[in-house]
């Protein structure tokens, strides 16, 4: 109900896409105008994974819509996304986004524009400051929902809208909100399986290891041709899950080297030797005057929280158990926060529920990725959390898949058709080579 009230309201932009910061009103209706990288990020993955678990089209059409609008207006034409939009356009706020019946009857004409207003909840009053409506799903009609109707109007009013002065971009390239947007555009690719969201999110990554690495080492921001400030704790987590996300949508394994690489960076920089969990910051940077250490999540989840998540993920992948007992240590650590406030650490938990369960391996063999792609999206088409997925093509290699050999090893494509193993604790049931069969283990797997 409110995924559904969220993308109905105000909050969402109606006519470009995308999420404003937050809503002024109980209603979802009137926004604070700004736009942020982040947000966005984590909606477009909750509608997706929402279009999952009830494949309502309507969940999918929404996270469609946010990733194009990131696409078109907040990506770096070398890779790497901007941080956000500011809310002001001619120093009023939420001028670029406003709108009254003459407006809009102006650029569709008087009978269009009359049923635009009312499905638009536009009147000669407005529900904003100035006469002036914000645009929502105030009342949908046969006549108005017809996508060719509504699209081509639409289209009409975004490109007068884009006729006006538009707010500022902050462009400045943030790693660890590039890495949550990175996996929302991966995961966009492995839930509705378009390419242009995989390829988004691969130049992403290059931008930021090109861009943003110095000495194996990971910087904050980038403006104008200059990175600077160490990576935080964020940084690092949000990148590694991005890692891992691109590997399981693509089945690039220099994407799981980079991911394991940069786990060891993270542990060694940030790690507290003494009482477990993860500092805010590198342990070296003396001229803090404490270190911070942080569970409960704030407008992003929290770096302890993904952190926990990683190593779990890797621990899972690897057979590593180093990995897995210091996700323990960390739970362990911020076990009274947790019992105490549990709402605040909402990701915190999901990681605790991955380490509670039993995992679900998905190992796909085949003799090309190509051959493989259509039972990777029957995977990705169910809502399961606590899972992994590996790739393994005939005579690959340590090097290649570094760790993930145990996992891999006797899993091969039968009689050279792509096969899917499912497995928990490295038990695996039978080789299924059938999609309809691997549909209905899936199904039973929920």
């Amino acid at each position: 109900k409110t995924l559904y009230a969220m993308a109905q309201g105000g909050i969402f932009d109606q006519l470009g896409g995308g999420f404003h910061r937050y809503s002024t009103d109980m209603r979802w209706l009137v926004p604070h105008f700004e736009k942020m990288l982040y947000d966005n990020a984590l909606l477009a993955r909750v509608y997706l994974e929402a279009y999952q678990v009830t494949r309502d089209p309507f969940f999918a059409r929404i996270a469609n819509r946010t990733l194009d609008w990131v696409l078109r207006e907040m990506t770096n034409p070398n890779g790497g996304f901007y941080s956000a939009l500011d809310a002001d356009s001619e120093g009023i706020e939420g001028a670029f986004y406003l709108w009254d019946p003459t407006e809009i009857k102006s650029v569709l004409g008087e009978e269009k524009g009359e049923a635009l207003c009312r499905y638009y909840g536009v009147t000669p009053q407005g529900n904003f400051e100035g006469n002036k409506s914000v645009l929502y799903i105030a009342q949908p009609s046969e006549e108005i929902d017809e996508p060719d109707t509504l699209g081509r109007s639409k289209e009409k009013l975004l490109e007068a809208r884009n006729k006006r002065i538009r707010p500022a971009t902050d462009d400045k390239i943030i790693t660890g909100w590039n890495g949550l947007m990175i996996s929302a555009f991966a995961t966009g690719y492995q839930v509705l399986r378009e390419k242009r969201f995989l390829e988004a999110a691969t130049s992403a990554l290059h931008f930021i290891l090109t861009h943003l690495r110095k000495d194996g080492y990971l910087l904050r921001r980038y403006r104008d041709g200059e990175a600077s400030i160490p990576g935080t704790l964020e940084d690092y987590t949000a990148l590694i899950a991005a890692l891992l996300d691109v590997y399981e949508a693509s089945f690039d394994s220099q994407w799981l080297r980079e991911a394991l690489h940069l786990n060891d960076r993270m542990v060694e920089l940030f790690w507290d030797k003494t009482e477990g969990g993860f500092f805010f910051t590198r342990r070296d940077e003396t001229e803090l005057p404490a270190f911070i250490k942080e569970a409960d999540d704030g407008p992003i989840p929290s770096g302890n929280s993904i952190a926990a998540q990683n190593l779990l993920r890797l621990a899972t992948l690897t057979g590593d158990e180093e990995l897995r007992t210091r996700a323990k240590d960390t739970f362990l650590t911020f076990r009274a926060s947790l019992e105490q406030s549990p709402l605040e650490h909402a990701q915190m938990l999901c990681a605790l529920n991955f380490y509670l369960s039993i995992p679900m391996h998905a190992v796909l063999a085949s003799e090309n990725r190509e051959d493989a792609q259509p039972f990777a999206a029957e995977v990705s088409r169910h809502f399961l959390p606590q899972k992994v997925i590996v790739f393994s093509m005939s005579g690959v290699t340590d090097d290649e898949l570094p760790g993930l050999m145990p996992l891999i090893k006797d899993k091969v494509a039968i009689q050279g058709n792509p096969t899917v193993y499912i497995c928990e604790n490295y038990t695996c049931r039978t080789p299924i080579t059938d999609r309809e069969d691997l549909k209905r283990a899936l199904s039973r797997q929920k």
